[in-house]
């Protein structure tokens, strides 16, 4: 290495220019591949073979060495060793046996200030790619097996709850709405029943009314049924039954009719008083009884508590034709033998309305027959089967 100021050689490892005293702080030195031991210096040989292909350079083409004295206090230089050469053309340093104070590093070429190690651009934006790609699959390991997840898990149990939700929210309309169909259905029935009952009760008291007021003025027909009189009830044995007065009353047996021949009667309330004298017994009130037409009204109860309205037409042939227009039974009917039972019907053109022991039982509207007289008859298919009559009764209406 040449000092920087004055160009004097100098010596490897050598810090101040032994001429000038310029520093040199990059004169270091880069050890060879063969390195002399602390106790000894090499020095280069070249063979005594004057005459080898491989001449040693012309002294022009090796550096001058040019010895100074040193400063006092400094380090003498190291003169330069000896190169020799072989016969082989290999180059060797001559050892220099002489002792040396120190040990000399190796000369080197010339060499710069060291820079620091750097990057380049390319492996900066590589490292800053592979940095980004490890950032990231971190961050989408972490997505995929912990956010994510968690996100699914938090969508599943939000779509969860809103169905859990809905469906409560459904089922509580649906209960809402049978508890409300269930609660309008009781109120219905419940308010069918108390009209019904409310009718019902309006029209037996109506009815109650209509009884009050047809059997309040004087009868036009006022027959105690003791003995046949002007009312030409008519007597006898028939067929399949009798008709008497016996005992105080007119008893009828079996299968008969007793009628009051001269009556007629078109809007009227007719009662009478009955009474079963055996068990089985059946019987009741005839009305409207048109002979010319062969039809009427039969109205009658049973010792067992039930009641029916029927009609009847005779054909010319002389067959019976029997219509029901209602039946049913009720506790306004004194059961057993011997117990009495006041009947009672109100006719008004269409409308019939039929009373027990003065109690409203029914009500039809029937026009089979508009006019016609009354009667009493017994219905038993037993011949020994009897039932009294006493007390017979028309108001005209």
């Amino acid at each position: 290495m040449n000092c920087p100021s004055c160009g004097t050689i100098l010596a490897p490892g050598m810090a101040t220019c032994p001429k000038c005293g310029t520093p040199t702080p990059s004169n270091e030195a880069t050890p060879l591949p063969m390195m002399p031991s602390s106790e000894e210096t090499l020095t280069p040989v070249i063979d005594e073979d004057p005459f080898t292909e491989t001449a040693l350079e012309s002294p022009r083409s090796q550096p001058e060495v040019i010895s100074h004295q040193a400063p006092s206090g400094a380090t003498p230089p190291v003169p330069p060793s000896r190169p020799t050469q072989s016969r082989d053309g290999d180059v060797h340093l001559a050892r220099d046996r002489r002792p040396s104070p120190s040990p000399m590093p190796p000369l080197l070429p010339h060499q710069g200030p060291q820079r620091p190690w750097r990057l380049s651009r390319g492996s900066t934006l590589v490292l800053l790619v592979v940095v980004v790609l490890l950032l990231e699959g971190g961050g989408l390991l972490y997505y995929v097996t912990v956010s994510h997840p968690a996100e699914l898990h938090a969508v599943a149990t939000d779509t969860a709850r809103t169905l859990l939700t809905g469906q409560a929210q459904a089922t509580a309309r649906v209960h809402a709405q049978e508890t409300a169909t269930a609660q309008a259905l009781v109120q219905a029935t419940a308010l069918a029943h108390a009209t019904a009952t409310a009718q019902a009760v309006a029209t037996a008291t109506a009815q109650q009314a209509m009884y009050t007021e047809a059997t309040s003025g004087s009868p036009v027909l006022n027959d105690p049924l003791q003995r046949n009189g002007a009312n030409h009830w008519t007597v006898g044995t028939f067929l399949n039954g009798t008709c008497a007065f016996t005992g105080g009353a007119l008893q009828v047996s079996g299968k008969a009719s007793c009628l009051a021949q001269e009556t007629n009667f078109v809007n009227f309330a007719y009662q009478a008083q009955e009474t079963f004298m055996t068990s089985g017994g059946v019987g009741g009130l005839m009305f409207r009884v048109d002979i010319a037409n062969q039809r009427a009204y039969f109205f009658e109860i049973r010792s067992n508590g039930c009641y029916t309205l029927a009609t009847i037409q005779v054909n010319s042939s002389g067959q019976n034709s029997l219509h029901v227009q209602i039946q049913g039974c009720s506790p306004a009917v004194n059961q057993g033998v011997n117990r009495s039972n006041l009947l009672t019907v109100v006719a008004r053109g269409s409308t019939i309305s039929l009373y027990i022991n003065r109690q409203y039982v029914a009500q039809v509207s029937d026009s089979h027959s508009r006019s016609g007289a009354i009667g009493v008859f017994s219905d038993s298919s037993n011949p020994s089967s009897e039932v009294a009559f006493t007390r017979a009764q028309v108001w005209q209406l």
